[in-house]
């Protein structure tokens, strides 16, 4: 698994891991408990694009990221999108 920091948002940690355009694996370390869980359960296995492109737009408590921002973040860069 492979780490990334986070900016401005509760997790400060996101790690994962993909293959052939699938996000195998994601782990928030910093956030809530119960959200991380049911990040991990609803996205293993999904198709990066479809993370990207489904939830990019969400913000958190208009800071201007969120931690799903900031995993698609890591997913483009991951991709070169």
């Amino acid at each position: 698994m492979e780490m990334y920091k986070t900016n401005g948002v509760c997790a400060k940690e996101i790690g994962v891991e993909v293959e052939n355009g699938i996000l195998r694996k994601v782990k928030f370390f910093g956030c809530c408990d119960g959200d991380s869980k049911a990040f991990e359960i609803l996205l293993k296995d999904m198709e990066i694009n479809k993370i990207i492109n489904d939830l990019y737009h969400i913000e958190c408590r208009e800071r201007g990221t969120s931690c799903m921002r900031e995993l698609c973040k890591i997913l483009m860069q991951l991709t070169g999108r």
